[in-house]
């Protein structure tokens, strides 16, 4: 059987695949979702708070981490079984939408939602960790480059075209063919190993069923998310209401990081230590504010083009099926290049000001907006950017990562960054009707400028000298 270490083009086909598969669910809820909740009437900030529940999941790499790091190099291979098992169960909650009516049935539908991306979640950190161990340094810049430019193909696939799909065929086509596509790319980790074996190499055993205590730290969190959920409906109209669920991330997150030492105490020391200095928290600050900027505007961008510019289908398609992706691919791929030959911190700081430059030329043409040609034209500068920035800061966060517990630390930093779409999402709809769009994408630009500073603390050079240092010291994070 092929193996991805030995052969490039394999490993950049397979990582390029498994984003694809990650950016197909999420452009159906970042454009379909929000087409269908704004033709329902429901305002930003309700729009916001549902995105916000949706996104929620990937603030759960931080408890995937320590699992997948927990498991021991298996016969069958240490990611592929999670990769895997996650594309499988991806593909179940999308079947399970079949026969349900979004209109009538939104709270399913949101529930499934929210269940899918658990599991998109675990996917995720799989695919990462894989990639910190089998992507060489040199190669980082290119594999990054097109593991986005996947993704934004797949955000294009589920996103634009999944909203014409639906229009067309109904939305239980667009669940078939999501999980149709999800089987396809599932072949990759099916076929090809990770390693050739070795004779250290252990068998899947009932030792390996210790792991399931993973599961207490989800309930803990999923009881705080209900309580916080109760709470909300509890509050109706007050003005307090749409501030619960900014703060259901948060408590996510936190509560996530208290229960995990009950599951895992020599894995939370482990990452403790390799916390032990200031540059990874530079990094995790960098991850949760840097992309707060664009993020703000994102869902109640979705919804204005649909609720207030009254936007069709077919054209909704053509800004997030064609534009959005081709300037994805387009921005991913000379970003990753712009990487390799200047250094990922410079490329990651100029893409930044761009995006804020890109903000506040949207907040003062208030005017263009209902112009479509205007939209295309900055729909096409803004996206060019915003994927530079994510292929720079994916190599960035990479080579801030511990080696030795490659999952649990690189899911640290991704967490913290999908922290900011949950917490975001909902505050950014709250500002869009309290203060308008333009104000919203003014304030936006700011943010989005200010956090470049925080790029300047990302010395990987000196995180890969102090990891080096600390070998000595067994950083190997134990089972459960």
């Amino acid at each position: 059987m092929p193996t991805l270490s030995d052969h490039r083009g394999l490993r950049l086909s397979t990582f390029s695949a498994l984003y694809f598969a990650q950016g197909v669910p999420w452009g159906f809820i970042s454009v379909g979702y929000v087409v269908l909740l704004a033709d329902l009437g429901l305002d930003n900030a309700a729009v916001g708070a549902a995105l916000g529940l949706a996104y929620l999941p990937w603030s759960f790499k931080i408890l995937w981490g320590p699992l997948l790091d927990a498991v021991p190099q298996l016969r069958f291979g240490r990611r592929r079984p999670f990769i895997i098992g996650a594309e499988l169960l991806m593909g179940l909650t999308l079947l399970a939408l079949l026969p349900l009516d979004p209109v009538t049935q939104l709270g399913w539908v949101s529930f499934l939602l929210f269940l899918h991306n658990t599991f998109a979640s675990l996917q995720d950190v799989a695919v990462d960790a894989l990639a910190v161990e089998l992507l060489q340094e040199e190669e980082r810049g290119r594999a990054n480059a097109l593991m986005w430019a996947g993704k934004s193909l797949g955000v294009a696939v589920g996103g634009g075209g999944g909203t014409v799909l639906a229009k067309y065929l109904g939305w239980s086509a667009l669940f078939l063919g999501m999980a149709g596509c999800l089987a396809l790319v599932a072949l990759f980790p099916l076929l090809l190993r990770e390693r050739p074996l070795r004779d250290d190499d252990v068998p899947a055993d009932g030792r390996l069923l210790k792991l399931v205590w993973f599961l207490a730290p989800f309930a803990m969190v999923g009881a705080v998310m209900f309580g916080l959920s109760q709470l909300q409906d509890a509050l109706g109209e007050h003005p307090l209401a749409p501030l619960v669920s900014v703060a259901q991330p948060f408590a996510a997150v936190f509560g996530a990081i208290a229960a995990w030492p009950l599951v895992d105490r020599s894995g939370f020391d482990a990452l403790k230590r390799s916390f032990s200095f200031d540059t990874p928290w530079w990094g995790v600050l960098a991850a949760a504010l840097t992309p707060a900027g664009y993020a703000l505007v994102a869902s109640p961008m979705s919804r204005m083009i649909r609720a207030d510019l009254h936007l069709s289908e077919e054209r909704i398609a053509l800004l997030t099926g064609v534009v959005d992706p081709i300037a994805g691919v387009g921005g991913a791929l000379v970003g990753g290049l712009l990487a390799d030959r200047f250094g990922a911190r410079r490329a990651v700081g100029a893409c930044m000001g761009f995006i804020g430059a890109a903000l506040v030329v949207f907040a003062l043409t208030e005017a263009w907006w209902p112009s479509f040609t205007f939209l295309v034209a900055w729909t096409i500068g803004h996206t060019f950017m915003v994927n530079g920035y994510n292929t720079g800061t994916l190599g960035l966060y990479m080579g801030l990562s511990n080696p030795r517990i490659g999952a649990t630390h690189f899911a640290v930093y991704m967490a913290a960054t999908n922290l900011t779409y949950s917490w975001a999402s909902p505050l950014g709809g709250v500002l869009a009707d309290r203060l308008g769009y333009s104000a919203l994408f003014l304030i936006a630009a700011v943010v989005q400028v200010a956090s470049i500073v925080l790029i300047a603390k990302l010395d990987v050079a000196r995180a890969a000298r102090h990891y080096r240092a600390d070998e000595p010291d067994e950083l190997e994070p134990g089972a459960a």
